[in-house]
């Protein structure tokens, strides 16, 4: 099975770049919404699992742990304006 490197951009604002197998997203990739959300991470057979990064950029938080089929598991949550001090 081949694994290609893929870019799509939706109608809706949506944007995924990254690892691509059997027209699904399926490996390393980015999700970005129109909204500012963006995930970054790692994906199985079109579902956000394994390790990731989640930021809701309109809460100002970050999610880093890990995913299981989008929902948040094992990580912890991070105030995005106490970063970086």
């Amino acid at each position: 099975m081949e694994r290609y490197y893929i870019y799509i951009n939706y109608l809706d604002g949506r944007r995924y770049e990254g690892q691509w197998l059997n027209n699904k997203m399926h490996g390393k990739g980015i999700f970005s919404w129109a909204d500012g959300k963006k995930y970054i991470g790692e994906y199985y057979e079109d579902k956000k699992e394994g390790y990731g990064e989640l930021t809701l950029y309109f809460l100002l938080n970050k999610f880093l742990g890990q995913m299981v089929r989008y929902i948040k598991d094992n990580g912890k949550m991070e105030n995005k304006m106490e970063m970086g001090k």
